[in-house]
């Protein structure tokens, strides 16, 4: 019996309306206390609620600190404890919420709802007994109904102390220091690979580990970009992706490598349960947009999937009939199911949120896929027939993504998955400016912005006043001010949106522009910068990046047009009406130039220039590529941060090690280093400003990023 689906959807709604509530909007870490313990009580990870580990995880306190010289856990429980009562003595909840003394499993108190006045008996034609002969007495009836009641309420109400608990059992697979990620079980069950970054943080290369224990046995050297592992069907053999080699091949006991296609997506690949084709991503010729391809397991042969463009994460059934992916642009996935051999996709899913990986239930009856429908990336269960609405697998917690099930089929199927830790902070670094514009680096960078989540996508204000930028500090990725020098921080948002990115300020400093995805798509909004209500200002089509023309009369920004191309468009800022398409060849994120007369942009990681009002464009740097927002104007020239990874053919979602930053004068063409930027970049978010006057940049460090694999057990 799993009473997943009944209650614990009930436990978070009261959950999100306790953290909602006076007693917990301005209560500093109390707040994130709450929903870690809630969350590893429903999970059943007993580990995560030590004192040690909810003081690094929630209080930003270093591995390994000593509870006992720093109380901060203690102090801030008993602080929990009493706005608890506070918030239940004045609402009254359906569900309470407590966090017992001694220990820090929370525990539910589901209670009963007054039973509505009795109706007049009506009588009925008498029936014959029941086949059970224990439901013939009345008060036996009650008495297991009783029973089954508390039953319920006991498998999420988790005592100190007692027996085996009924929930999902989660275990901790690896946790070795550095990135460990895309498990893969072996058919039996018995083995997981996954890639892992080894001790020191180096190149990742694909590993092999026993799950009752033991030493990791690593299959690939050197960490040319390995990625997406899956076992062959009889467990002989593992494929997986190397970034700019293909698809390859390797014994599961390791051995010499085969590459079996030259050219694959560094995305999740999956093989067929008859051992014969593997399903992967790529990019068709004269594609920017990836689609799913069959290879031959044995030749290589591979064909095109028709109807997959922009297919992502392709999952085989149990019995080899369909296959499952994600179609997804920029930000929006939904789930598709489809012949394995081609057909017309069948929508699955319609969430219009981000989708990090796919699996099927043993049974074949259920699709799980990770998604950031709440913010952070969670487990979701749907049927496969789409005839039914994704439930929540609390249990998995948060940062859960690429989950994947073992291919055998028991009356507790194995799955695992990545789970993430995050903290990414906002720094700054002084500019020496000369008269033709910034010259070098001056000084020691400092950490200005700094939480225990990520904060990203930093935008100094035009009047050098305040700063704009995203953080997660409250669970969901929301728009937040700080002053200048990094204090006094501002919620400007609480629209809890699936995603939200690139806050763009007006020229005057009283608003802010930015692109947020609901269940219908990504839209552009546009809030005061004090907060208030954000005004959705384009319907749910923008492929994101807005800026400000310097009037004050334009938003410039992306737009998908009728063949899923982003081309650059302008729209009014008092009149959603007034709108005007600048290209017609692909354009994406753009600044306007200091005179106003032009537009610099981004095609294809390629910046280029063109008349502000549209009209032929130039390559500004031909031969370099740029990474998206890792560049902007400066005086008299623009400045960029060099993401670019010609081993891997791409901007790496991480980069690590010494990043140059550039300046190139417009005037001149010649180009200058300013100094380097250390520290693991993410090359997905738009994390680098130059600030007005081009003294400061402003930029992201991820200074938390681990990962590990988990297992979970008894759905």
């Amino acid at each position: 019996m799993n009473p997943e689906p009944d209650l614990a959807p009930q436990i978070l709604d009261e959950l999100d309306r306790v953290l909602r509530s006076p007693e917990f909007a301005s209560a500093g870490k109390v707040g994130p206390f709450l929903r870690f313990a809630v969350e590893r009580t429903l999970a059943g990870d007993r580990e995560a609620l030590k004192e040690s580990v909810i003081g690094s995880h929630v209080f930003g306190r270093a591995p390994g600190y000593d509870p006992k010289v720093d109380p901060i856990v203690r102090t801030e429980a008993r602080r929990l404890r009493a706005r608890l009562d506070e918030y239940a003595a004045r609402v009254q909840p359906s569900v309470r919420i407590t966090l017992p003394k001694g220990g820090y499993v929370t525990a539910f108190e589901i209670r009963p709802v007054a039973p509505p006045a009795p109706a007049v008996p009506v009588p009925e034609p008498p029936s014959p007994p029941a086949s059970n002969p224990a439901w013939r007495h009345p008060v036996t009836a009650l008495a297991a109904a009783a029973v089954l009641a508390l039953a319920a309420l006991a498998f999420y109400y988790v005592p100190k102390t007692g027996t085996r608990s009924p929930l999902p059992v989660l275990t901790t697979i690896t946790s070795y220091p550095g990135f460990q990620f895309h498990p893969s079980l072996s058919p039996d069950g018995n083995q997981v690979a996954f890639i892992w970054t080894g001790e020191n943080g180096g190149p990742a290369n694909l590993f092999v580990a026993p799950l009752n224990g033991g030493e990791p046995r690593r299959l690939t050297t050197g960490g040319r970009g390995e990625a997406s592992p899956v076992w062959s069907p009889d467990g002989s053999r593992i494929a997986f992706v190397r970034r700019g080699k293909g698809l390859i091949i390797i014994p599961a006991g390791g051995g010499e490598e085969r590459i079996l296609v030259d050219s694959a997506y560094a995305s999740q690949l999956d093989w067929s349960p008859d051992g014969r084709s593997l399903a992967f991503a790529d990019f068709p010729p004269g594609s920017d947009q990836p689609a799913l391809f069959l290879a031959d397991s044995l030749t290589g042969t591979r064909r095109l999937l028709p109807n997959t463009s922009r297919g992502l994460y392709p999952a085989f059934s149990p019995d080899a009939a369909l296959l499952a992916f994600a179609r997804c642009d920029i930000g929006n996935c939904e789930l598709y199911v489809m012949p394995a051999t081609g057909g017309e996709p069948r929508q699955v899913t319609r969430q219009r949120s981000t989708i990090l990986g796919v699996t099927w239930n043993p049974a074949g009856q259920e699709i799980v896929f990770a998604s950031r429908r709440l913010g952070a990336s969670t487990l979701w269960r749907v049927p496969a027939t789409g005839s039914g609405t994704p439930e929540l697998m609390p249990s998995a917690g948060e940062e859960a993504r690429y989950p994947r099930f073992g291919a055998k089929r028991s009356a507790s199927p194995r799955l695992v998955y990545e789970q993430g830790i995050s903290d990414s902070n906002i720094w700054r670094q002084s500019l020496e400016l000369g008269k033709d514009g910034p010259l070098k680096f001056t000084g020691e960078p400092h950490r200005l912005i700094a939480s225990t989540r990520v904060d990203s996508s930093p935008q100094v204000s035009p009047d050098g006043r305040h700063i704009a930028f995203i953080s997660t500090r409250s669970g969901f990725e929301e728009l937040w001010t700080v002053d200048i020098n990094g204090g006094h921080a501002v919620q400007v948002t609480q629209m809890r949106a699936q995603a939200m990115g690139s806050p763009r300020w007006s020229p005057d400093s009283s608003r802010l522009s930015f692109d947020a995805v609901s269940p219908e798509g990504r839209s552009l909004y546009i809030v005061d910068a004090a907060g208030g209500h954000p005004r959705q200002w384009t319907a749910p089509n923008v492929a994101g990046r807005s800026s400000w023309s310097h009037d004050g009369r334009w938003l410039y920004l992306a737009q998908f047009d009728s063949k899923h191309v982003a081309q650059l468009e302008r729209i009014s800022t008092t009149d959603q009406a007034q709108r005007s398409i600048l290209t017609s060849d692909g354009g994406f994120e753009s600044f306007e130039s200091e005179d106003a007369s032009t537009l610099f942009y981004i095609r294809d990681r390629e910046l280029r220039r063109m008349p502000r009002d549209g009209g032929p464009s130039t390559a500004v740097l031909p031969g370099t590529l740029i990474a998206h927002g890792w560049w902007g104007l400066a005086p008299g020239g623009i400045a960029y941060v060099d993401l670019w990874d010609p081993a891997l053919y791409s901007v790496p979602p991480v980069s690590k090690g010494k990043k140059k930053v550039t300046y190139l004068d417009l005037k001149t063409g010649q180009r200058r280093q300013l100094g380097t930027i250390a520290g693991d970049l993410i090359g997905v978010f738009p994390d680098f400003c130059i600030a007005p006057g081009g003294r400061q940049i402003y930029y992201s460090v991820l200074e938390v990023s681990v990962s590990q694999i988990r297992l979970i057990e008894g759905f």
